[in-house]
Formats: structure tokens, C-alpha cells, sequence
């Protein structure tokens, strides 16, 4: 995942470096990226969303993978 705060033994710029990473791989055009995000989550908002737009406008080379979505279902309707 894209991490923001770093974990004690972590470096300071983890989220730069963790970007940097992805970017590295997704600006390839036969590169297909995959969000995995929780139910629970707007993917509007998503980060990995919004930063795989600049290499894929259109989107025609992502695909997103719903996480967690047994959870959301259950607490709807308790």
C-alpha cells in the first residue's frame, strides 16, 4: 500500500519513495495496474487512483479489486 507515516525504522521520505516505485512501474503503457481497495473507501479519493491517471487517462489498463466487501455488507445490515 501507499504508506504516509513512517513506522518506527522506516525512512522519513518512505511516501516519496513508495511513489517513486509506482511510478516507475506504471508509466511503462503495457504495464496493467491494479488498485486493491477496501469497500469501505471512496475510490475517487483513492491515492493510487489519482496518481495512475497521469500515465492512464482513459484508464483502459486498470483494473480495481474491491477488498473487505463481506464487511461492508454485513455492518449495512446490522
Amino acid at each position: 500500500g501507499i504508506t504516509r507515516n513512517p513506522l518506527k525504522g522506516q525512512s522519513k521520505d518512505i511516501h516519496t519513495q513508495i511513489l517513486t516505485l509506482i511510478k516507475k512501474y506504471i508509466e511503462h503503457e503495457t504495464a496493467i495496474v491494479l488498485h486493491v481497495i477496501p469497500a469501505s473507501v471512496d475510490f475517487t479519493t483513492s491515492e493510487s487512483m489519482k496518481l495512475s491517471k497521469d500515465y492512464d487517462p482513459n484508464g483502459d489498463r486498470q483494473l480495481i479489486a474491491v477488498s473487505k466487501i463481506d464487511n461492508e455488507l454485513y455492518f449495512k445490515h446490522v
